[in-house]
Order: C-alpha cells, then sequence, then structure tokens
C-alpha cells in the first residue's frame, strides 16, 4: 500500500469516514490479540490435568501458571523485534504480523496432543505456544500504540488513541463471556476434555480474519523516515534514554494500579470481603464495562485538559485514594458498594489508560517510536501478575483461606465486644496481643499448607502435617491467654 502524506504528526490525510474505518480495523486487531492472550488464564484450570496429569490439582496449576509467565518473559524480545519491524517496513504490517502470530500460537494449543497421547512432549509444546503468544502480545502494544496516535486526527488524539484500551478491556470481556457461555453449555467433564480447546480455536480464526482488515489500516509512516537506523537500538539510546525511562516508569505504576483493580480484585472481593466467586465476577463483569466506556470519555478530556494534566491527575489521586478505597472494600456488605468502590478505583486510573500509548508515542521521535514504546513496556510489565488470579483459584486453597478468615474474624469480634463492654486496659491489652498472635499464626498456617502440597505431599498428608504442628504449638503455649485462643482456633479448625 502506497504511503500516504502527513500532516506533520504521522497521521496521514484522510476522510473521517476512512480514518475510522482505520482505527476499528486497528482496534479488532487489538482487540483478538488480547482475548486470545486472556483465554489461556481463563481456561488453565480446565485443561492443565491434560499436560501435567502425575501432579496434585494445585501443583498442576502452579505448573499451568508457570507456562503463562513465560509468555510475560517474551514480551520484551517482541517489543524489541515487533518495534524494529514497525519502523523499518511500516506500522501496518507490523501489526497484522503481530496478531496472526497469536492465532498461530492459540491454533498450536488448540490442537495439542495431550499428555497421555504424546508424553513430555505435550507440555513442552504448550510452552511452546504461550511463547509464541507472549512474543506475539509484546509487540503488538508498541505497535498499536504508534498506529492509534498517528492515525488519530489532531484535535481529537486523545479521544481516538483511547481505543487501544477500549479494545484491551474488551478483549478481556469477550473471552469471560466466551468462558462463561461455554460453561453453561457444555457440562465440567466436556470443558475439560475438548470445550477449552473451542476457545483457542475461535482466537485462531478471529486472528484470521485480521487479514480481511489489513486494507482499511492505512500505513502512517513513510519511506522517508525507514532510514538505515530506523528502529535501531543505536537510534533509540542516541538521545532518547530519558522518553525511554520515562515510559518503563508510567507504566510499571500505571501497570501496577491497572491489575490491582482488574486482575487481583476478584480475589480480593472472594478473600478479603467475603463474597462468593459468583458474586464477585459479576461485580468485576459489570465494573470492566463501564470501565471500557469511560475510555474515549477520558481521551476527550485529554483533548480539552492536555494529557499531562491527565497524568498528574492520575498520579495525585492513585497515591491519596488508593488506600482509604482498598480499606473501605474490605469492610464492603453489599455488592453495590463493591461495584462503586471498585469503580472509583478504575476511574482514576482511566486517566492513564485512557492516553498512556498516545503519552508514550508522542516522547520518541517517528524513526523509533515503535520500538521505543514496545520495548519500554516490555521491560516495564515483567513485574505484573504472571497469572490471572481470579481465574487459577484452587478450589481447596480459596476454602482453606476463607476457614482462617472466620477464625480470625471470630477472634476480632471476641476483643470488640470486650472492649464495647468497658473492660479493663489490662484486659483488653492482652487480649489485643493475644489476637495479633493467633493472626499470625492463622495465616502461618495456611502457608504451611500450600508449601505441604507444593512439596508433593497429598491434601490429606498435608492438613494433617500442618494439623499435627499446629497442635504441638498449642501444647507448648505456657500463656494460659494464647492457651484459651488456640483451643478457639483448634476448634474452628475441627468444624
Amino acid at each position: 500500500m502506497a504511503d500516504a502524506a502527513e500532516n506533520g504528526t504521522g497521521a496521514p490525510a484522510l476522510s473521517d469516514r476512512a480514518r475510522m474505518r482505520a482505527i476499528i480495523a486497528g482496534s479488532a486487531g487489538n482487540l483478538i490479540e488480547w482475548y486470545d492472550f486472556y483465554v489461556y488464564a481463563f481456561t488453565a484450570l480446565y485443561f492443565s490435568g491434560s499436560f501435567f496429569p502425575k501432579s496434585e490439582p494445585l501443583v498442576q496449576i502452579m505448573a499451568t501458571s508457570g507456562i503463562f509467565a513465560v509468555g510475560f518473559l517474551m514480551r520484551p524480545i517482541g517489543g524489541w523485534y515487533f518495534g524494529r519491524y514497525a519502523d523499518r517496513k511500516g506500522r501496518q504490517a507490523a501489526m497484522v504480523a503481530s496478531v496472526l502470530m497469536m492465532g498461530a500460537g492459540s491454533l498450536l494449543i488448540a490442537l495439542l496432543p495431550t499428555y497421555a497421547q504424546a508424553g513430555v512432549i505435550a507440555p513442552l509444546l504448550l510452552l511452546i505456544g504461550r511463547m509464541v503468544q507472549g512474543f506475539s502480545t509484546g509487540g503488538q502494544y508498541g505497535t498499536a500504540a504508534t498506529y492509534m496516535s498517528e492515525i488519530a486526527s489532531k484535535g481529537r488524539r486523545g479521544f481516538w488513541a483511547s481505543f487501544q484500551y477500549v479494545t484491551l478491556i474488551g478483549g478481556q470481556l469477550v473471552a469471560t463471556l466466551v468462558i462463561l457461555a461455554l460453561q453453561q453449555l457444555l457440562p465440567e467433564t466436556a470443558m475439560k476434555a475438548y470445550g477449552w480447546r473451542i476457545a483457542f480455536v475461535l482466537g485462531a480464526v478471529g486472528a484470521a480474519t485480521i487479514v480481511l482488515f489489513r486494507h482499511q489500516m492505512h500505513e502512517t509512516s513513510s519511506a522517508k523516515e525507514r532510514t538505515a537506523d530506523a528502529g535501531s537500538l543505536r537510534a533509540l539510546f542516541s538521545g532518547n534514554v530519558s522518553a525511554l525511562l520515562t515510559v518503563m516508569g508510567l507504566t510499571a505504576g500505571g501497570s501496577l494500579a491497572f491489575y490491582t483493580f482488574t486482575t487481583y480484585m476478584q480475589k480480593y472481593l472472594v478473600l478479603t470481603v467475603g463474597m462468593t466467586k459468583e458474586t464477585a465476577t459479576l461485580i468485576m463483569t459489570a465494573v470492566l464495562v463501564v470501565f471500557m466506556i469511560l475510555q474515549p470519555i477520558m481521551g476527550l478530556l485529554s483533548d480539552k485538559i492536555g494529557r499531562r494534566n491527565n497524568m498528574v491527575i492520575f498520579a495525585g489521586l492513585s497515591t491519596l485514594l488508593t488506600v482509604p478505597i482498598l480499606m473501605a472494600l474490605a469492610k464492603a456488605q453489599a455488592p453495590i458498594m463493591a461495584f462503586l468502590l471498585v469503580l472509583a478505583g478504575l476511574t482514576i486510573n482511566s486517566f492513564y489508560t485512557s492516553i498512556s500509548g498516545l503519552f508514550k508515542a508522542e516522547l520518541f521521535p517517528l524513526h523509533v517510536r515503535a520500538l521505543g514504546v514496545g520495548l519500554a513496556y516490555g521491560v516495564a510489565v515483567l513485574h505484573e501478575p504472571p497469572v490471572a488470579p481470579s481465574q487459577l483459584l484452587s478450589e481447596d486453597v480459596v476454602a482453606e483461606e476463607l476457614r482462617l478468615k472466620v477464625a480470625i474474624d471470630s477472634l476480632q469480634a471476641q476483643i470488640d465486644q470486650m472492649l464495647e463492654g468497658n473492660a479493663g486496659l489490662v484486659d483488653a491489652s492482652f487480649e489485643v496481643l493475644d489476637t495479633y498472635r493467633m493472626f499470625a499464626h492463622s495465616q502461618s498456617w495456611l502457608r504451611s499448607l500450600q508449601d505441604a502440597v507444593a512439596n508433593g505431599l497429598t491434601a490429606e498428608a498435608a492438613v494433617e502435617r500442618v494439623r499435627s504442628e499446629h497442635r504441638a504449638r498449642l501444647g507448648a503455649a505456657r500463656d494460659p491467654y494464647l492457651r484459651e485462643r488456640l483451643h478457639d482456633l483448634e476448634d474452628l479448625n475441627d468444624r
């Protein structure tokens, strides 16, 4: 496709209709990319036993999650490769290649033989498929951010560029809805046998359709920018180190806030707030829909007040309100209150997510823009959670954590009741000290159980070993107050 004329910011001279089609095409590729990425996390519970059949269920999940984490390690390499490719060959070509590679990884996983059919080759092929997906995702972010920032028209760049995160969130939502639909249509045995493969096949088919949209994705870079050093590390580090470090810092902080209120939040609602997994799933699905709608609104706001001001608002509100929001969430009783509090956290995050790709792309010159954004992003997100805790929770671990939470809450209620009864200060001090000890002991109980299972014990043997250790501590307790509280926890454990 011939290069379009530029308007000075990298955007080709297009009609509003053609620009809309180009943005939809670019956004569709981004949605497909992230759908494929999240499907792995959402289906791991179903296919882990097919590739690690000799392990305990918790160990199967840990092994499958470890392979998922390898995808994150591949992101910097993908960011470098596709960033270099986009700066040298064009944004359109890099985006299409990235999505097709993601589809190839998904198709490979969908067609994998099981451990029973191929032995150790099966998990090895799973690892290769995940590496391909991680490599592709690392390349997609930088090229998509660059493309969306350059295709957008002057004066509305924040609005149009915000669709990068609209489709990122949309990919997660579509993956969630596909899994929920499969769960309704198929029994659990069918999901474990072949249902999870359907989700990957759908992702591969979706990736293949990007070929149909490629003619709508107008190239935003021109031949004169594709010089000999375009997309090279030498050109990137020559005068752009400050921009590179800025993007890494923004990505690390913004991604941490994003994953706190998305990936981690469902586990927080279940284990800390005490809601059921079904209620937590409904809350998070509803919140993500609103969060997705907020992106273009915040993008429009940045066109009015400036992208730098968006970032300042995000940084200030996150610093001041994140901890209070999480503390209020811990005490939330009604689902609607939990929904509003999580939404508050993600509304603050929207000041960042809506224009993050655009803000980062504008820091780099055109000839190293995709490389700079993609490489910095890939390195910065290595700190992100390697699994989706909301989907990979072991039922046994959840039950154990909830049971211990009940024990701790019961002891705390005893303190509150005693203090309300105007008990003496000395007695209250002893009680607070004892409950603090019990809180620490309850946490160590859970850690010991998880360690025992991870070391190869069966669930029954692990529980028995930890109970023996617990009774030994009870017998060694000299403090009568502590002995009494240990007996209380022992009673709760036995129940």
